[in-house]
């Protein structure tokens, strides 16, 4: 399967369960149960590798973000997507997202893909900065997490609901 044909799956997959869950959240809400608010949808564009070495900077994916509300301990901001990664494998993530202070975000979670382990933590900082009509930049800054690994600026933009 060509890495574009996967992006395309995904980009159907992330678009149907954010479109189904709309009526779904709504729905619990009015009987008092959990809820999922879709908060953004956004499209993974590329990176920036320090040292450059061999890294791929082309990273297409796409990723959704919600609001789940119901028990304290699952209460928050979720975000689940895939992308083509640095090292030209398809990853897929699932973080809690935590709100630092204005626009810095902190996403903490699980991520599969990269020759080091089938699954690993992630820890991916962010800054949020609007452009318009509900479109904003994101950019991450990925620390370098083996020594033969780079420090990763990673841009990615997506719209608000």
């Amino acid at each position: 399967m060509t890495p574009f044909f996967r992006m395309f799956l995904a980009a159907c997959v992330l678009c149907a369960i954010a479109f189904l869950m709309s009526p779904y959240a709504n729905a619990q809400e009015q009987k008092g149960l959990s809820t999922i608010d879709v908060r953004a949808v956004g499209v993974h564009v590329a990176s920036k590798h320090w040292p450059q070495a061999e890294w791929n900077n082309s990273n297409p994916g796409l990723y959704v973000m919600a609001d789940v509300k119901g028990p304290a301990f699952l209460t928050g901001t979720y975000a689940a997507g895939t992308y083509f990664n640095s090292e030209r494998k398809q990853s897929v993530y699932v973080a809690r997202v935590f709100n630092v202070v204005g626009p810095l975000d902190v996403a903490i979670g699980a991520i599969t893909g990269y020759k080091r382990a089938s699954v690993m933590p992630l820890v991916a900082p962010s800054v949020k900065l609007p452009i318009a009509y509900g479109f904003a930049a994101r950019v991450f800054v990925l620390p370098k997490v083996e020594p033969n690994g780079a420090w990763v600026a990673h841009l990615a933009v997506e719209r608000s609901f």
